[in-house]
């Protein structure tokens, strides 16, 4: 009886394999890109530390936190005092120089004067000119002028403060133009080429919705987070919005235009996405699709067709809104359930 009851038991069926958690990604989803908002922070267009070229004492800073400066407008001023002084010293050798080099000049003309001379004349008077245009620049640069149409976001020195040449004086903002960086996650970053109109709503501004566009994509995610860095551009002016940086805020793409031949061309996947069967050297490579109403997987044959810029690949044989998992895609097995992250 004893030898039965093990046998029995030994015959029993093993426990069931346990659900394994996978992430994954929905391909080429572009309704779920739709739906969703990005959270982002504005940003000038341009933001520059402004500084002076020259060491010297600040007589006169003329702007004040928030204040909006038109380009070419003076913001601070050294005491030129200094400057002003070694550039009539110069000025005056110059003149020396230029008298004994039309004197040497006329001299020539005559034969009294060797070539020589006169060439020693031309480059003593040519060198007091660069010290004048030196001496010139440097009183120039006692001053700091506005670059461009911009508000000061930051002063760094008070009027009577030594400040050292290139020392931050001044933070200022191109504030013509807004930006706002939102991060993609990299299940989605691929749809990001296809966003025809974009809009951005901010919390300070409620009801308003200013249409945006993408300036830039970032090529490398976030080791800590695996998203993407994408740039959006604004102009909040020709919409009645004042946007002011630094404000909260959150973008969604209005309108996505994915191209009838995408699959032809490839959809972008992870590359860890990609397997050959049990770890052979095939060059057939597939995906494990995911069931989204049972949860199991099932194997799928791709063609790859290229490494992309972000490291993804483009692969043909995926239908747009299939789900697909994306990593530990070695560990599963043919009809097994898994748990969706």
């Amino acid at each position: 009886m004893i030898a039965a009851f093990l046998a029995v038991a030994c015959a029993e069926e093993p426990p069931p394999e346990p659900i394994r958690p996978v992430r994954t990604m929905v391909v080429a989803d572009a309704e779920g890109f739709q739906k969703r908002w990005w959270p982002g922070r504005a940003k000038a267009t341009l933001e520059v530390d402004l500084g002076f070229e020259v060491t010297g004492q600040l007589e006169e800073r003329s702007v004040d936190v928030g204040d909006f400066v038109e380009r070419g407008r003076v913001m601070a001023q050294l005491d030129p005092r200094d400057y002003q002084n070694t550039l009539l010293r110069s000025q005056a050798e110059r003149d020396r120089a230029r008298a004994y080099y039309e004197r040497v000049a006329e001299a020539a003309k005559t034969g009294a004067v060797s070539k020589q001379e006169l060439d020693d004349a031309r480059a003593r008077f040519n060198q007091a000119d660069a010290q004048v245009q030196i001496r010139q620049k440097a009183v120039d640069d006692t001053r700091i002028v506005a670059p461009f149409d911009g508000v000061v976001a930051q002063n760094y020195v008070d009027n009577f403060q030594n400040v050292r040449a290139k020392q931050p004086v001044i933070r200022f903002l191109d504030v013509s133009k807004i930006e706002m960086v939102i991060n993609i996650p990299e299940d989605r970053i691929n749809l990001s080429r296809y966003v025809l109109e974009l809009v951005v709503r901010f919390d300070a501004l409620p009801g308003v919705e200013i249409p945006a566009q993408i300036k830039e994509i970032g090529s490398e995610a976030s080791q800590a987070t695996r998203t993407y860095p994408v740039t959006l551009i604004m102009d909040p002016a020709l919409h009645g919005a004042q946007v002011r940086p630094g404000m909260a805020g959150e973008a969604t793409a209005s309108r996505i235009e994915i191209p009838d031949d995408l699959q032809e061309k490839g959809i972008e996947v992870p590359e860890s996405a990609l397997f050959s069967p049990d770890g052979s050297e095939s060059q057939q490579s597939f995906v494990w699709i995911i069931d989204e109403e049972t949860r199991t997987v099932s194997r799928k044959a791709v063609t790859p067709v290229r490494v992309t810029l972000r490291g993804g690949m483009l692969v043909r044989g995926l239908d747009p809104g299939q789900r697909i998992a994306t990593a530990g895609v070695s560990y599963l097995r043919e009809g097994q359930q898994v748990l969706v992250e």
